[in-house]
């Protein structure tokens, strides 16, 4: 059996939904070996192609649809790396790309090539489904704003202000901001005002940074978790909403009102301790916000990467519109429980903990007002080897394009021609 014989074997039973790897051999027993190679048939896909079907294949979601498979194997893959690989046979190729066995690739080939074909099929499909609005982050142009809440409902939130006491505004990542300002708003205190206390939230270093990297992101940002470690630890300054000491006094030199240092492990320590210090108690049944879930805002960041290249009915900012519902609802079936927490790269950790504890110090000689432990700002967890991603688990993002892939395709019409 002739090498193209034996790949297009393999790419029938991939096509069918087999998982037999290519190593195995034992889908070629399902070809004639004595019938030659069709002249006329298309160039054997690459490995990565194939070991990524295989991996569709395994990843849970059933077969690959057929006309998904023909999607993935008709995708160029961008970027750097190997030019189609073959792979492994008896008679290697003298020239071209030394083959690769599917089980050896590196895992970020398969995701450059998933984020590809996920970005084919935002691109062709149609409809003008309507979507949410890319977050977190402040709006930006071409990025829908918000929806403000119902004017009855605020109504009667102001209605229920008591008099002489103040309103709150909130400052730091948006990702905590949202949280936290949900579980004031539902406990009966009111944002806003003349002179509001202005609360300063501080979580643990790396809790803070991821929500920083989930905003950039949200905004169209392409750094990676790794790569934002870098830049911080190498130019020994936290970004903006991190460093919690640097905003608390901009806010009390910009703003009107008493300013507070509230720190906090989560989301529900932060409202907690900002509940208290508006005299509020917090609403009853009040659900705990999940973590940020690195591999979602990954994905995400690799899809922004290609939208600019992206060429059909939908580009740019509103293809990744498209990706936004997508992303969110496999989000919350995912189970948070079991994927890993932010955590420093190992290689940045010693720098990093040598940054949180100078955060630590400014804010305990800071003179204002702080509600919490300064030392929760100078917590820092290593984790992962060192790398250009540090943390982030390649195969959970991967398997998190995969089923968006498959989600993408069975709620629309797939790319147009």
């Amino acid at each position: 059996m002739s090498y193209d014989a034996a790949v297009h074997a393999w790419v029938e039973h991939l096509r069918a939904g087999g998982t037999t790897p290519w190593d195995a051999r034992r889908w070629s027993l399902a070809a004639d070996p004595a019938d030659p190679a069709d002249p006329a048939a298309p160039a054997p896909p690459s490995a990565v192609h194939l070991a990524l079907l295989h991996r569709l294949n395994l990843a849970g979601h059933g077969p690959a649809p057929a006309g998904l498979a023909e999607v993935l194997l008709g995708t160029p893959r961008p970027g750097r790396g190997p030019v189609d690989p073959p792979l492994p046979w008896t008679d290697p190729p003298r020239f071209g790309s030394p083959p690769r066995s599917p089980a050896d690739l590196d895992p970020d080939l398969l995701l450059v090539l998933a984020s590809a074909v996920l970005v084919r099929l935002l691109a062709g499909t149609g409809g003008g489904r309507a979507t949410d609005a890319p977050a977190p982050g402040p709006a930006s142009r071409g990025t829908a704003r918000p929806a403000r809440r119902p004017a009855r409902r605020l109504a009667r939130r102001l209605a229920r202000r008591p008099l002489g006491r103040r309103g709150f505004r909130l400052h730091g990542t948006h990702l905590a901001v949202r949280a936290v300002r949900e579980q004031l708003l539902d406990a009966g205190a009111v944002e806003g005002g003349r002179r509001p206390v202005h609360l300063v939230l501080g979580q643990p270093l790396e809790t803070a940074l991821a929500e920083h990297w989930a905003g950039r992101i949200g905004r169209g940002a392409t750094l990676g978790w790794g790569a934002l470690w870098r830049r911080t630890t190498t130019a020994d300054r936290l970004p903006h909403p991190v460093d919690v000491d640097r905003l608390a006094e901009q806010v009390a030199a910009d703003e009107r009102g008493r300013v507070l240092l509230v720190l906090g492990a989560d989301h529900a320590a932060l409202a907690a301790a900002c509940l208290d210090a508006l005299g509020r108690a917090a609403a009853p049944g009040v659900a705990a916000t999940a973590p940020v879930l690195l591999a979602r805002w990954d994905l995400q960041r690799r899809v922004n990467r290609l939208a600019p290249l992206a060429r059909g009915p939908v580009s740019g900012t509103d293809l990744v519109a498209r990706l936004l519902p997508v992303l969110r609802r496999l989000a919350r079936e995912h189970d948070r429980s079991t994927a890993p927490a932010p955590a420093v790269p190992e290689a940045h950790a010693a720098a990093a903990a040598r940054v949180a504890d100078d955060l630590a110090t400014r804010v305990r000689d800071g003179g204002y007002r702080v509600l919490g432990d300064p030392g929760i700002l100078a917590r820092t967890t290593p984790g992962g080897a060192p790398g250009r991603d540090g943390p982030v688990d390649p195969d959970a993002t991967l398997d998190l394009a995969l089923a968006a892939c498959v989600q993408l395709w069975s709620t629309q019409e797939g790319p147009r021609p």
